[in-house]
């Protein structure tokens, strides 16, 4: 046979070796998802920023603000739909939201999920405005961040009966990426930047004194923070690629969560975009971009973590109240995906 004849044939088979092994792993990722995956529910048409499970109902808040709620107990059922005008909106206890109206920032609101009827109306402190609002997972409390005149406060806002507790102020020189309050209102965390690495603060919202802070010199910033449920350990997720379990009385790293490092695009860095903890306290989740990963701890081992088939673009996750089953949402898809944790993985 001609030598060229041979040598395209030759080429012909290293081209198609990777181009099968690609479809191979495509199919089994495919598979593995599709045995997970327990329905699919109609999710807002901007898609969806952030994931909630409060009083049993799974809300979904879209970067619109429109806002979805279902039942945990009857995800067949079509969602209940609401709106509200708002530049933050959290959940709260109740069946209600927290918010900060459209172009209004020194002001909180308090409505129904459907947003069509104002309960209760805060007027902030003189002079601040509202940059971060995040409610406790319990929905009970939740935590502000206050600026005026370029210092920055955190504020306890209780939602029972609704009043705001004046906490601490965040040093100077620090970029606050997030806040987080325990479900017991006790507890408030700040963590962002500074010079030297990232940063956090613990702070007694009682006492209104800070506990302790500390800067994470190997990494850039911190800007996902969630709390354990039992208000024990505190979980700040940096930018990249690392989790840190802390002890909320001493600030000390109790553990270090890793993902795996991945070849990325040029332009795009692997980063986490999600982090969450199971209502029993029991499994950590922080989701991945660009690779679309659902990477799963348990948080009572050392064992390494799980990885779950997301799909692209995962914005936000939520666990169910019994914690075995997981709402992802994404920002390039109206969809929410509702997910069964394998029993292999002896959560």
């Amino acid at each position: 046979m001609d030598e060229g004849v041979l040598l395209g044939l030759d080429m012909k088979k290293y081209i198609i070796i990777p181009v099968v092994i690609v479809a191979i792993v495509a199919m089994m990722i495919l598979n593995n998802r599709k045995s997970i995956l327990i329905r699919e529910l109609p999710g807002p048409r901007a898609g969806v920023n952030s994931l909630y499970t409060v009083d049993g109902k799974l809300i979904a808040i879209s970067r619109d603000n429109d806002v979805y709620s279902w039942d945990w107990t009857d995800m067949s059922s079509w969602p209940q739909a609401g709106k509200v005008v708002a530049d933050i909106v959290t959940p709260i206890a109740g069946e209600r939201l927290l918010y900060v109206p459209k172009g209004r920032s020194d002001t909180l609101i308090i409505t129904n999920l459907k947003g069509d009827k104002e309960l209760k109306r805060l007027t902030l402190p003189w002079g601040r405005s509202c940059q971060f609002l995040v409610s406790s997972a319990s929905g009970r409390y939740a935590a502000a961040a206050l600026i005026k005149d370029k210092i920055t406060e955190v504020v306890l806002v209780e939602t029972n009966p609704v009043a705001i507790r004046e906490t601490v102020s965040i040093p100077a020189g620090v970029e606050l990426c997030n806040i987080a309050v325990s479900n017991d209102g006790r507890l408030i965390t700040a963590v962002g930047s500074r010079e030297g690495g990232g940063f956090l603060l613990m702070a007694d919202s009682q006492d209104k004194k800070v506990l302790w802070q500390k800067t994470v010199a190997d990494c850039e910033k911190i800007d996902n923070i969630v709390f354990s449920p039992d208000g024990n350990t505190v979980f700040a997720g940096e930018e990249l690629r690392f989790v840190y379990a802390l002890d909320c009385s001493t600030g000390q790293v109790a553990r270090k969560y890793e993902v795996e490092k991945h070849q990325t695009v040029a332009n795009q860095r692997q980063r986490i975009t999600a982090l969450k903890i199971s209502y029993d306290g029991v499994i950590l989740v922080a989701t991945m971009e660009p690779n679309s990963q659902i990477w799963l701890w348990n948080t009572g081992n050392d064992s390494d973590g799980y990885v779950l088939p997301g799909y692209h673009g995962t914005s936000d996750i939520s666990f169910s109240p019994d914690s075995s089953l997981l709402a992802a949402g994404s920002m390039v898809s109206k969809s929410i995906q509702i997910l069964k944790i394998p029993d292999e993985y002896n959560f």
